[in-house]
């Protein structure tokens, strides 16, 4: 992801040097199966020390892991009860995220 927001940022002359960005990690959103939650985040660190620099950093929903294992869906109902809501995990789906997530760093760098 560094990479990709580095080329576009100097692809349109923007100076994100002073704003790092970090892949936090994976995390649970227990909203998610509720109809609200979110996929992706992109926020800045709270710094302690003003002398240090701020980083930015971009999370991912613990849900695309299950792509790892063939999944495109999971089901946020119970399909026996004949509701089919699912969310959308598949490989695409996460670059899609990314990506949204990385114009979200490319705003804060500006």
């Amino acid at each position: 992801m560094n990479t990709y927001a580095e080329k576009f940022a100097r692809s349109k002359g923007l100076d994100i040097s002073h704003l790092p960005l970090k892949f936090e990690s994976l995390y649970l959103d227990e909203n998610i199966g509720k109809g609200f939650g979110e996929m992706g985040r992109c926020f800045i660190e709270k710094v302690i020390y003003p002398y240090q620099q701020k980083i930015a950093n971009i999370s991912l929903n613990h849900l695309y892991l299950l792509n790892k294992f063939n999944h495109d869906r999971y089901f946020a109902s119970n399909p026996k009860l004949g509701n089919y809501t699912y969310i959308d995990i598949s490989f695409d789906r996460m670059i899609n995220t990314c990506c949204h997530e990385i114009a979200h760093y490319i705003q804060l760098a500006k």
